[in-house]
């Protein structure tokens, strides 16, 4: 909730006249304290892995990204991930050479669990 606020976010009607209303996250008894785990690779071999609670994550090239990367191919505010208990979505944050799932440039993914 504190990225919704953050980037002022509204709710609207998409094309169809339907919205999805934006859900709190609320913690389940029982489960686990950190949903989302980020593997930073360089030429195939891991070079970090962190783990995350529920909420947003942004990763980029800036040092005050939750996930610094240091890279000339990573923009500063590059990529944002939103856990909930439904999983979590990627998004493109408008980078320079943008995300890719495979051969595929994407904006916005719900990854699989």
């Amino acid at each position: 909730m504190a990225a919704i606020a953050e980037l002022n976010w509204k709710e609207h009607e998409n094309n169809t006249g339907s919205f999805e209303q934006l859900r709190s996250p609320v913690p389940r008894p029982g489960a686990p304290e950190h949903i989302t785990q980020i593997e930073v690779r360089k030429n195939g071999e891991s070079e970090s892995t962190q783990s995350f609670p529920v909420g947003r994550v942004i990763v980029g090239r800036s040092p005050d990204n939750e996930v610094y990367i240091k890279s000339k191919y990573v923009s500063r505010h590059h990529a944002q991930l939103i856990s909930d208990d439904d999983g979590c979505l990627i998004e493109d944050l408008n980078s320079t050479n943008g995300i890719y799932l495979g051969e595929q440039r994407i904006k916005k993914y719900r990854m699989q669990s």
